[in-house]
C-alpha cells in the first residue's frame, strides 16, 4: 500500500527559507538537575544507584523563523539513556500564531494535562509521582509527550485546548483526539480539564485537577481516570513569597 506523507512542518516554515540566519532571534534556556541517593529502595548493592549522584539538566532552543512562525527545540541532557548516547528529544515543535486568540502547534510537545509536569524545576518532589508514571508507560512518545497537531484559542479566562495526535501507544492506523481547557477561575485559583482518547491501555484518559495558590502555599487537587480516584495535597510555594 503506498503511503502518502502530508509535510505540516515543511508547510509552515516554508517562509523562512530566504530568512537570514544573521537576523534571527535565538533564545536559549534550560536547568541542571542533580540529585545523591541516599537509599534506592532496592537490594542491587553496586549495580544499584544507592549513593551515587545522579545529574541530568535540560538545554532549551527558541527562535522565530518568520511573521507568526516559531520554532520550540528542547533536549534532555545526562546518563539515563540507553545505547551510549546522551540525551534525549523531548519537545521539538512549530508554533503558528494565527492571530491574537488562536495558535496552532505541530510537532512534538509536552502533555497539558495532569498536575505534575516533565521538568525538574516544576516538580513539587525530587522525582515524578505515581500519575505520571502511569501516564508516561502508557504513552508511547518519551516524557509522557504528545505528537501531532494541537490548536489554542485564548478566550478573556479560558484557554481552549483542541489537539489530533499520533495514538498515545502507537497503536497503527489509530489516532488520539484532546480536548482540553485551562480556566483562570478566580485570582490565584486555576483549573486544568480534558480528556485524550486512545485505543488500548487505559483507553480514554479524563484529568482535573485545580490550583489554590495562598499565603505562600499551594493546594492541589486532582481526579483522574488513570488513578480512579482523588489525589489532594499541598505543598510550600517558595516562588510566590
Amino acid at each position: 500500500m503506498k503511503k502518502t506523507l502530508i509535510s505540516i512542518a515543511a508547510m509552515m516554515a516554508l517562509p523562512a527559507v530566504a530568512h537570514s540566519a544573521a537576523a534571527t532571534d535565538v533564545t536559549l534556556d534550560g536547568f541542571v538537575d542533580m540529585v545523591w541517593a541516599v537509599s534506592d529502595g532496592t537490594d542491587l548493592g553496586v549495580n544499584g544507584d544507592e549513593g551515587q549522584f545522579i545529574t541530568s539538566g535540560e538545554l532549551d532552543m527558541k527562535t522565530k523563523l518568520s511573521g507568526p512562525i516559531s520554532l520550540r527545540l528542547d533536549a534532555d541532557l545526562g546518563s539515563f539513556t540507553t545505547g551510549g548516547d546522551s540525551a534525549e528529544l523531548e519537545q521539538a515543535f512549530l508554533n503558528w500564531t494565527i492571530n491574537n486568540e488562536l495558535s496552532l502547534k505541530a510537532g512534538v510537545f509536552n502533555n497539558n494535562l495532569g498536575f505534575e509536569k516533565e521538568d525538574a524545576p516544576e516538580l513539587y518532589q525530587i522525582t515524578h509521582g505515581q500519575l505520571w508514571d502511569i501516564w508516561n508507560t502508557q504513552t508511547f512518545e518519551y516524557g509522557n509527550n504528545l505528537q501531532g497537531l494541537q490548536f489554542n484559542y485564548q478566550f478573556e479566562k479560558v484557554n481552549l485546548i483542541v489537539g489530533y495526535l499520533n495514538d498515545l501507544g502507537a497503536v497503527t492506523d489509530k489516532n488520539s483526539v484532546e480536548i482540553g481547557a485551562v480556566i483562570e477561575a478566580i485570582e490565584n485559583l486555576n483549573v486544568t480539564l480534558g480528556v485524550i482518547t486512545q485505543d488500548q491501555n487505559a483507553e480514554n484518559i479524563f484529568d482535573v485537577f485545580a490550583r489554590l495558590d495562598q499565603n505562600g502555599i499551594s493546594w492541589i487537587g486532582q481526579i483522574d481516570s488513570s488513578l480512579n480516584g482523588i489525589n489532594i495535597c499541598r505543598y510550600i510555594d517558595n516562588t510566590s513569597s
